[in-house]
């Protein structure tokens, strides 16, 4: 859920940064506000949501929900020699 939350954070943040820069150095006179919008909605945000969800898998850290599972009894347990009579 984290990593799904700081990708999200990326989307938004390079989206809204995205707009905001291409407001103000395009030279494009004519459809300026519809260019910004678009790019920064198809191109620039999701390129945010890729470096955002990376950052996310890296930031995030070890989520193991297996690390205390039981399997089982140990006599029922197909995984353990005993189990299996050898």
């Amino acid at each position: 859920m984290r990593r799904f939350l700081i990708a999200l954070l990326g989307y938004l943040s390079f989206a809204f940064a995205g707009y905001w820069m291409i407001e103000l150095f395009s030279d494009n006179a004519f459809d300026r506000s519809p260019e910004a919008s678009m790019t920064s909605v198809f191109v620039i945000g999701p390129g945010g949501a890729i470096i955002g969800f990376i950052a996310g898998v890296v930031l995030g850290g070890s989520t193991n929900h297996f690390a205390g599972a039981s399997y089982g009894p140990p006599d029922r347990n197909p995984l353990r020699p005993q189990a299996l009579g050898r």
